[in-house]
C-alpha cells in the first residue's frame, strides 16, 4: 500500500463478561481523511470448542458499520457480550472488517477475549 493510502484496522480487545450489556471496540485511522470513511464489522466465531465464544450463545453476531468524519483518526464500534451463570474459560471470538468506503483496510480481523465472570 502506498504511504498516502488512508488505511483502516480494528484493535485487539479483552472484555469481561457480564460487566455492561455492550462493550466497544476501537476502529482507526492511521491519518485524517478529507472525506468520510464508513466500513462494516461482523462478530464472528473463531473456532469451535473449549477457549472459542459461540454466536448467539457468547456474543451476537451483529454486522454493523463505523463512520469516521473527515479530520478524525477514531471511531467507536459495539458488540454485545452475554451474560450467563455458566462458569467458563476465556474464550475469543474475532471482528472481521469488509467493505470499505473512502479507505483500505490495514488489518482486516481483531481478537476479542471474553474473561469469564463466574
Amino acid at each position: 500500500s502506498s504511504a498516502d493510502e488512508v488505511m483502516v484496522s480494528v484493535a485487539d480487545r479483552t472484555v469481561t463478561e457480564g460487566q455492561h450489556q455492550f462493550d466497544l471496540i476501537y476502529f482507526r485511522l492511521n491519518k485524517p481523511a478529507d472525506h468520510p470513511v464508513k466500513v462494516s464489522y461482523t462478530p464472528k466465531a473463531l473456532n469451535s470448542g473449549s477457549g472459542y465464544a459461540t454466536a448467539g450463545q457468547d456474543f451476537k453476531q451483529r454486522s454493523s458499520y463505523i463512520y469516521f468524519r473527515p479530520g478524525t483518526t477514531l471511531s467507536i464500534g459495539i458488540i454485545h457480550i452475554t451474560n450467563d451463570n455458566t462458569p467458563e474459560p476465556t474464550e475469543t471470538f474475532q471482528i472481521e472488517l469488509t467493505n470499505p468506503q473512502g479507505a483500505q483496510i490495514a488489518d482486516k480481523q481483531a481478537i476479542i477475549t471474553i474473561k469469564d465472570n463466574d
